[in-house]
């Protein structure tokens, strides 16, 4: 089979120049576009080192799937490959819950060619957002990730370890891409930022069982030995660093944990200008602290976020249920329906202000001296405005859901005393004239 480097499609080996771009086609796979005689392979979506991902038509049923495939090296010299393979694409294609992409087929050709079949959606994965947009906003990160959580926690009720979490594996659709049944994720074109909904994303989470799969057949390739490590650096935990072989779920929590930390912040925690640099951060260096990079990120969240990233397993979450409870407490506040919430528009003088709600920082004004603190419950609340050498404003308020003003004027500390000094002296000088008067009265009447 060929492929057009310009547009992607592909052609059977008899062709040799794209039909539509007049470029000249790469032969990428053994056979042709036809696989298993039931899938024609009509263009490639993505490409990585295990292998490429590929739009396909099932011949018979006329519908839309995605195609994975594995390099044919990781399974070449494994004679229990395949049989390998199989079991690790019947266990994934075990976890049916909407925030995991569905496998509804895989095989191994006659020419060797290892493959699954996914659902078809069309979206964007997490790691082309990151990359775009950089850190979330708060609430829609919530969304995102309790969905995550919730198709990783099905996946481990049933005993299966993703080992290979990252943004790229995590893609994100609408419920307007998910009318038909069977539908993996592919780029969309770019839209205006106003046109843009993510009040209903989906996440869905690819690629479960096919890390384990190249592992293995890494570990049993004599050629493949060195530098044969599998996984996303930047993504992987403390035991995966050494090349542990029993990783069991607290090794994706770890790796959930940077993805959040990515999430919020828009970096990764564990950065180096190679991969022995990265993995050595996971096996010996403290995360930074998110509210170094984001100050509004609050406290209770970051704890929540640490803990995952704890270099010894039994120090992280022990299970999904309870890293996802402490999520959903930790962001209570950006989960308030929006028929309740409250959004605080400030002003303050002088500009710069650090805010706090509920002693929680939530920003600082701008150059103009406004913040807008957005999606808080509808109810009382308390504010505190501090700024350094200024006295700090505080007050309760109150509001409903819908908008609610508050404007303060802090006052400094050095003028606050210099009233007091001036207060002071100007008593003492009063004092000071009336006292020889009092004296000349008591004279003269003794007189």
């Amino acid at each position: 089979m060929k492929e057009c480097a310009y547009c992607n499609r592909c052609f059977d080996d008899a062709l040799t120049v794209c039909p539509k771009d007049n470029q000249p086609l790469m032969e990428t796979l053994a056979g042709s576009c036809i696989v298993d005689a039931k899938y024609q392979l009509e263009s490639c979506i993505g490409r990585g080192g295990m292998g490429a991902v590929y739009r396909a038509k099932h011949i018979h049923l006329n519908r839309p799937f995605a195609i994975k495939t594995v390099l044919p090296e990781f399974a070449s010299r494994d004679p229990q490959a395949k049989e390998r393979f199989l079991q690790e694409a019947q266990a994934a294609a075990a976890i049916q819950h909407p925030n995991v992409v569905a496998i509804t087929d895989f095989g191994v050709t006659g020419n060797k060619l290892f493959y699954y079949v996914m659902e078809y959606i069309e979206g964007n994965s997490l790691g082309d957002i990151l990359r775009k947009e950089g850190a979330m906003a708060p609430e829609r990160a919530y969304k995102v990730f309790k969905q995550v959580l919730a198709g990783i926690g099905a996946a481990h009720r049933l005993h299966m370890v993703h080992r290979d979490l990252k943004p790229s594996n995590i893609m994100l659709t609408t419920l307007a891409n998910l009318q038909d049944d069977f539908k993996i994720l592919i780029p969309l074109t770019d839209e205006p930022e106003e046109k843009k909904n993510t009040d209903n994303e989906i996440a869905k989470v690819v690629d479960f069982g096919l890390a384990r799969f190249v592992k293995t057949a890494v570990n049993r390739s004599s050629e493949l030995q060195e530098g044969g490590l599998v996984g996303s650096p930047f993504y992987m935990s403390p035991e995966q660093c050494e090349e542990a072989s029993n990783v069991d779920e607290r090794s994706d929590i770890y790796s959930l944990g940077v993805i959040l930390f990515h999430m919020l912040t828009g970096e990764v925690p564990f950065k180096g200008s190679s991969l022995t640099a990265v993995l050595s951060a996971h096996l010996l260096k403290s995360p930074p602290s998110l509210r170094s990079i984001k100050p509004e990120i609050p406290e209770k969240l970051e704890k929540v976020v640490l803990k995952t990233l704890a270099k010894k397993p039994d120090l992280r979450y022990q299970n999904i249920s309870e890293f996802a409870e402490d999520f959903d407490v930790a962001m209570s506040i950006y989960a308030t329906p929006e028929g309740q919430k409250l959004n605080v528009s400030v002003q303050t003088v002088p500009p710069s202000c650090e805010i706090y709600i509920d002693d929680e920082f939530r920003g600082r004004t701008g150059p103009e001296g406004r913040l807008v603190v957005k999606g808080l419950k509808a109810g009382s609340h308390k504010a505190r405005i501090t700024l350094k050498g200024y006295l700090d404003w505080e007050q309760a308020f109150t509001g409903g859901a819908g908008d609610f003003n508050l404007s303060a004027t802090l006052q400094r500390k050095e003028d606050i005393a210099l009233a007091a000094s001036a207060k002071l002296q100007n008593r003492t000088s009063t004092s000071t004239r009336r006292l020889p008067e009092a004296r000349t009265e008591g004279a003269d009447s003794v007189y």
